[in-house]
């Protein structure tokens, strides 16, 4: 039988190392200005070769990483790496993953609505980080390019001869770099690139609350739809309504992947409420250090609920399938700091989806705690006019 004395080393040992991960991740973020930190990382990144090198080519790419130019998306992916795996060595520190949502938070920002300097596209040597940083989640994979061919030629089979058009994708590694294919005269090619381009473009689209009410699928059919009936092929409405939900689907499986970092810093924030929402249960002793501790992890957990809030807000249809199931087990004492903010939005998101999901957590939190939501229920149902949306019906018939 292992002894509680060694439990207690063994644990003792885990909180050293995460906290170690995090300390390095930490250190490798601040400014440099002082100091050049180039000559340490790439030892690190030699570190990463040795240890990890049979890993790498399974699930990274290691390709280029010893480019100087690269140094900035080295130590990103260093940083990424240690955040992480301080939250596996020690799962139930909370600090370990707030570390890790805001990296992935930061990670996902940078990807809209274009990829900054900092943003990671690939792994270069960790593979720990490979269900985070999707490779192909920038641009359209090469099965979604040939559906989209396949599917202009067989819309369009009938109004042009499309012998001519030559399978110019299947030659070299930019198959479907737009820039590389521009000048090119068949028109059935343009069309397929410009097709893909809005495609690509809007994946990259700001989240649903800076759409200006409209759903951003809507906006992406309305671009195509227009490209499709401007593009001189005679085309019609009917003609193109079938291949017009045929592209919306394309796009929403890129859109997916391109926010979907956004799904793992949610996780990580949701992770992180739950843990410290058990050891408040267990602080409560006074005192000035308690009293210290509880002010700064409410202040960490008010964060952790707002940013979990402005993703599903933004990406929660994207990310639906990931963030029902984790709603469900997120305590509730966070949501009711911001009620106010689940309510400005209950009846007024122009996703459906998401208005549900805020169902959801207002009818939790009315079985839970009816005394939180009864005013703010009972002022947005007298600010109607007519009758209340359907959501805030729902919420009122649980109190």
């Amino acid at each position: 039988m292992i002894s509680s004395t060694s439990r207690l080393v063994d644990v003792e040992e885990r909180i050293l190392k995460a906290k170690a991960c995090l300390k390095l991740a930490g250190w490798l973020r601040r400014d440099f200005s002082d100091w050049n930190p180039e000559s340490t990382v790439f030892k690190m990144l030699a570190d990463f070769d040795m240890t990890e090198s049979t890993s790498i080519s399974k699930g990274g790419n290691n390709k280029n990483i010893n480019c100087k130019q690269n140094l900035g998306s080295i130590i990103e992916e260093i940083v990424g790496t240690t955040t992480k795996l301080s939250s596996r060595i020690c799962p139930t520190m909370g600090k370990s993953w707030i570390s890790y949502a805001s990296w992935c938070f930061k990670q996902a920002g940078g990807s809209l609505p274009v990829q900054s300097e900092t943003t990671l596209d690939s792994c270069l040597f960790s593979p720990i980080l490979v269900p985070e940083i999707l490779p192909e989640r920038f641009r359209l994979t090469k099965d979604e390019f040939q559906r989209i061919k396949s599917l202009l030629l067989c819309l369009l089979q009938d109004k042009i001869d499309v012998e001519g058009f030559i399978d110019e994708q299947e030659e070299g590694s930019s198959w479907h770099d737009s820039a590389e294919h521009s000048s090119t005269d068949n028109p059935l090619q343009k069309l397929v690139l410009h097709v893909v381009n809005i495609i690509e473009t809007a994946a990259g689209a700001p989240g649903a609350e800076n759409s200006g009410g409209e759903r951003l699928s809507a906006v992406v059919s309305s671009q195509l739809r227009i490209c499709l009936l401007n593009a001189n092929f005679g085309l019609g409405e009917s003609d193109i309504v079938s291949v017009l939900d045929e592209f919306v689907d394309i796009w929403w499986s890129l859109r997916r992947r391109r926010v979907s970092l956004f799904g793992h810093a949610a996780h990580g924030y949701i992770r992180y409420l739950s843990y410290s929402s058990s050891h408040l249960g267990h602080s409560q002793m006074p005192g000035s250090e308690n009293d210290t501790f509880k002010q700064k992890t409410g202040s960490y957990t008010l964060r952790a609920t707002l940013y979990i809030l402005h993703i599903l807000l933004n990406y929660g249809v994207e990310l639906k399938d990931n963030l029902e199931s984790s709603l469900l087990v997120v305590p509730l004492l966070p949501w009711q700091e911001v009620t106010p903010q689940l309510f400005a939005r209950l009846s007024s998101h122009p996703e459906q989806v998401i208005r549900k999901q805020l169902e959801g957590l207002l009818i939790m939190l009315a079985k839970n705690s009816p005394c939180s939501i009864v005013y703010p229920t009972l002022v947005d149902v007298n600010a109607y006019e007519e009758k209340p949306s359907e959501e805030l019906h729902h919420v009122l018939g649980c109190l």
